[in-house]
């Protein structure tokens, strides 16, 4: 069987429905790879700078690919990275963002 190439982001999707992207992030980052954790690490660590990044920055400060970053977007069930952007934007201009981590860390 060929499998697609969103198949295993898919499942993603479907496992984890959260509105809150930095909960979706934090909730999916066991299941990602190896290289799509370092984009979850490196987003949650700097959300208010990734919100003005270029993909090619993010991808080289988390020491990734371009590809994986929009793997690492559609595994969290967007279709690419400017929606990312949006939605983690939106989490950061509300101050949810800093709330979430609050919450995590304790």
């Amino acid at each position: 069987m060929v499998e697609k190439p969103n198949q295993r982001h898919q499942f993603y999707r479907r496992t984890v429905q959260s509105p809150n992207l930095i909960r979706r992030i934090t909730d999916n980052r066991s299941t990602l790879r190896k290289s799509e954790a370092k984009v979850a690490d490196f987003v949650l660590a700097n959300a208010s700078e990734v919100i003005s990044m270029r993909i090619v920055d993010l991808a080289s400060k988390a020491q990734v690919s371009e590809p994986t970053v929009i793997r690492f977007c559609r595994a969290m069930g967007l279709d690419g990275f400017q929606s990312f952007k949006l939605q983690l934007a939106q989490l950061v201009g509300s101050g949810n963002v800093y709330t979430q981590f609050a919450v995590d860390d304790s």
